[in-house]
């Protein structure tokens, strides 16, 4: 058996361990491990394809580029700012209220990181070139998506210096702040996944960033809308809506069907990304 095979199926294995342990269980601790089980899976599975190296030029070229800072600036100093706000005015901390607008600036955010991951590759035609190089489809989408995402996580990173500030000043209940995370980073590559999808689609990076903005605000604003909704129909249009599966997190629950909302998602916007991209081929 070679060493590819042998990653193969440990990853395989990993994955559908820490799927068993996400969906059968409702401990948030076993739910956490599950989901680090699948995130080591899918980095097992991946490890001998070009995806890595995709995902790596890609994260690179987020740096070379001003935008990057910018956003991280934007980004973090306004979080910094609503952290600051809620401290004068409550005299404690709102970690639902920072992690609600965490999700909030994600869906001005993760369009402006997505925009140009195809629609880039499209304008100057080199989209084509590498559909026809050695490299899947498959390997192109997800070395895509994980350069992005992983910019996604670097740009968080920084938040934890709140954390830190609560610690110093307080008790704060770190259960909810680790489920809040876990959230964020959910909503974040779901995210992601819409705006790679938008941007096989297109060869302008401004249309890109609008028509992923419109996309994820609607997922985002159906959940709202839902709420106001009665009996089953209310309740079946707030599960489509992203908001509400975030929220629970921030209350500090990692609930199985959560995570399996926003892996599903995940999994289906990237399935249509690699069919979008496919289709170049023929054009």
């Amino acid at each position: 058996m070679s060493k590819q095979s042998l990653f193969y199926i440990i990853g395989a294995a990993l994955c559908i361990a820490g799927l068993v342990l996400v969906l059968a269980f409702t401990s948030a601790g076993l739910n956490i491990i599950g989901g680090v089980l699948f995130l080591l899976g899918c980095v097992a599975g991946l490890m001998f394809t070009h995806a890595p190296t995709i995902a790596r030029r890609e994260l690179g070229g987020f740096f070379y580029s001003p935008i990057a800072y910018i956003l991280m600036a934007a980004y973090l100093g306004v979080i910094a700012f609503i952290f600051c706000a809620g401290i004068q005015a409550s005299g404690r901390a709102q970690t639902e209220q920072t992690f609600g607008i965490m999700m909030f600036l994600s869906l001005f955010i993760c369009p402006v990181i997505t925009m140009r991951l195809l629609a880039e590759e499209a304008r100057l035609g080199t989209l084509e070139t590498m559909t026809t190089a050695p490299i899947t489809d498959f390997e192109l989408t997800i070395g895509k998506f994980v350069g992005a995402f992983l910019f996604y996580l670097i740009l968080n990173i920084p938040t934890l210096v709140f954390v830190l500030v609560l610690s110093l000043a307080g008790k704060p209940d770190y259960g909810t702040i680790i489920a809040s995370y876990v959230g964020i980073v959910l909503f974040g590559a779901m995210l992601i996944s819409v705006g790679l999808l938008v941007s096989a689609f297109t060869k302008n990076q401004v249309i890109s960033a609008f028509v992923s903005f419109v996309a994820t605000f609607l997922l985002y604003l159906v959940g709202i809308m839902g709420r106001n909704a009665p009996g089953i129909p209310g309740k079946v249009i707030s599960y489509i809506g992203a908001a509400t599966h975030y929220m629970d997190f921030t209350r500090g629950m990692i609930m199985s069907q959560h995570v399996l909302y926003y892996i599903t998602l995940c999994v289906f916007f990237l399935f249509l990304t690699v069919r979008t991209v496919e289709s170049h081929r023929w054009r």
